[in-house]
């Protein structure tokens, strides 16, 4: 490999001044004139040309290592990665490498052998993921692959032969039956989640009001004199689609109401109803934990036409909205495709279902039984959370190239990247930082990208911040816009969850530049990018930060 350096990997700060919609901080819900544009950091404009070029300070590289000098396929897909036909992929989300640096690769050799393929919806991609990486945990002789692109796709490639399983968020299309066999693998619940005091309960008729447009006060429903901020998921979303068909069961002629806030996550949705008082959303019952507190004036679920979300109001079927999460294959499941769907459905797989969905009910419970060995090693990768999507992208263009060719791909950590490596369960570990000292000799690094972080924020009148200003904000000795030029406002600072790694990389830029630097108490913390995005377009004096690569979302 020629890329053995490691190359400066960049985080942009940049901040975006929004629209505040709904209330937060004392937002009275206005519009404001302020349009969300990137800023200067330092005087240097945040780009990737001044990321590769120096200028800009912020940054961080992106990293694969291997345990000792990449050879055969390992070689070969680092190769690919690093030319510019997988530059292309990478710099959709980060920045790529120089041109210069760009490599020529060659076909792996042709000794792999299929796996078990499963893709289709987003909805249950991740914990798809979770059980492959289970299942290949306990039977590391194989080899399953796990990718999205909605359950039409799921029910479409399985027809095809794409896809060995194809999964489903709903049931399966009546176009399909007599060619795929569907295997029912648990549930899913929508909650509806609330922001607002003095309402504890809605009927499914004041519900699908709200979401039309209807009802736009909580006044109207019992609780105070406040409109209402409606918050919806994206189209193709397998959540909007059952809470939708659940809103038109109500009432035939329901409709969603213009304007409402667009969440692309989970999280998005969770953290803006977490801050912003008045705001109402849906989200899957298995993510009910998330929201922080009981409190009746806090964030909380709200009973639907009397009945709580809950998992057991699921499985009885007196929560109404609710859906089915399914996995199809080409005719009757056989050999270790058959092993493999009776694993999920049993108890041990249930487990892992659990942990985001509503389990099956203990009787329907599968017994199962290990798969032949006749599985070959593929090229195991795992580490960086911060990577991981983009690595599974690099993974699955790869193997549409080379169908012979099986690449895994996990999370756990820059940290489990290295030792996992190092130990030998993976053969490429990623990660989103250099390399430790410790690993060195043992491991190869190569340099495959740059990120950048951005700061974001929804004020107006504040386009430039310097770098000790945004250390004093998120220290906590700045908390009003007015001391750095802006309007009269407090500062609502949203930072990401420990163990993230960009969070990691932004706290290393403000202790680079203060070296006393801490985190101030009581920030507003998000799980996802999605969530940081969410809370910052939504409430207006809020202040966050994004890779890069994500500023088109907003």
């Amino acid at each position: 490999m020629d890329n053995k350096i490691i190359a400066v990997a960049a985080v942009v700060i940049l901040l975006v001044a929004g629209v505040g919609a709904y209330m937060f901080l004392g937002n009275d819900g206005n519009d404001d004139s302020s349009t969300a544009h990137a800023i200067k950091y330092d005087g240097v404009v945040p780009s990737e040309d001044n990321v590769l070029n120096g200028t800009y300070s912020i940054q961080r590289n992106l990293v694969l290592v291997t345990k000792g000098e990449p050879t055969g396929n390992v070689a070969c897909f680092l190769n690919w990665i690093t030319s510019a036909e997988g530059q292309e992929i990478l710099g959709k989300e980060f920045v790529k490498l120089d041109e210069s640096k760009f490599t020529s690769f060659t076909a792996p050799s042709e000794d792999g052998k299929t796996t078990i393929a499963c893709g289709g919806s987003t909805s249950i991609n991740e914990t798809m993921t979770k059980l492959a990486q289970a299942y290949m945990a306990k039977y590391p002789y194989m080899n399953i692959t796990v990718s999205g692109g909605g359950s039409g796709v799921g029910e479409k490639s399985t027809d095809a032969g794409t896809f060995d399983i194809g999964m489903l968020s709903r049931d399966m299309g009546s176009a399909y039956e007599g060619n795929l066999v569907p295997v029912n693998i648990g549930r899913d619940g929508v909650a509806i989640i609330a922001n607002i005091s003095g309402v504890n309960a809605l009927t499914a008729q004041q519900v699908a009001d709200i979401f039309s447009g209807k009802i736009t006060n909580w006044n109207q429903v019992g609780g105070p004199d406040k409109a209402i901020g409606v918050i919806t998921r994206e189209d193709g979303s397998g959540t909007r689609e059952c809470f939708e068909n659940a809103m038109k069961a109500t009432d035939s002629s329901w409709t969603l109401k213009d304007n409402c806030n667009t969440q692309n996550s989970t999280g998005g949705v969770i953290g803006l109803v977490q801050t912003a008082e008045g705001t109402i959303g849906y989200i899957s019952i298995g993510q009910l934990g998330a929201l922080s507190g009981e409190a009746v004036s806090g964030p909380h679920a709200v009973d639907y036409n009397g009945i709580t979300a809950s998992e057991s109001n699921v499985l009885n079927g007196t929560y109404s909205i609710q859906r089915n999460l399914v996995l199809v294959t080409k005719g009757e499941p056989t050999g270790n495709v058959a092993c493999f769907l009776n694993w999920i459905t049993s108890e041990e797989g249930q487990e892992i279902l659990g942990d985001e969905f509503v389990k099956l009910s203990s009787t329907e419970y599968t017994t199962y039984q290990a798969p032949d060995k006749n599985g070959k090693t593929t090229i195991a990768c795992g580490g960086s959370t911060s990577i991981n999507e983009t690595m599974t992208k690099l993974a699955q263009a790869y193997m549409a190239k080379y169908p012979y060719m099986n690449i895994t791909v996990s999370g756990g950590g820059s940290g489990v990247g290295e030792k996992s490596t190092d130990a030998g369960t993976f053969d490429i570990g990623m990660l989103s930082r250099d390399m430790g000292s410790a690993y060195e000799g043992n491991l190869v690094p190569v340099n495959i990208g740059r990120d950048g972080v951005a700061i974001i924020a929804n004020i107006s009148g504040v386009n430039a911040l310097t770098a000790q200003q945004v250390a004093d904000i998120f220290s906590g000795k700045i908390t009003n816009w007015n001391q750095v030029g802006g309007p009269d406002k407090a500062i609502g600072v949203i930072t990401r969850e420990d163990g993230s790694g960009t969070r990691e990389c932004f706290e290393n830029a403000m202790k680079a530049t203060d070296s006393s630097w801490t985190l101030k108490d009581n920030c507003n913390t998000q799980n996802s990018t999605g969530g940081v995005i969410g809370l910052v377009q939504s409430a207006e004096g809020t202040i966050g930060y994004i890779s890069i690569g994500q500023l088109e979302t907003l």
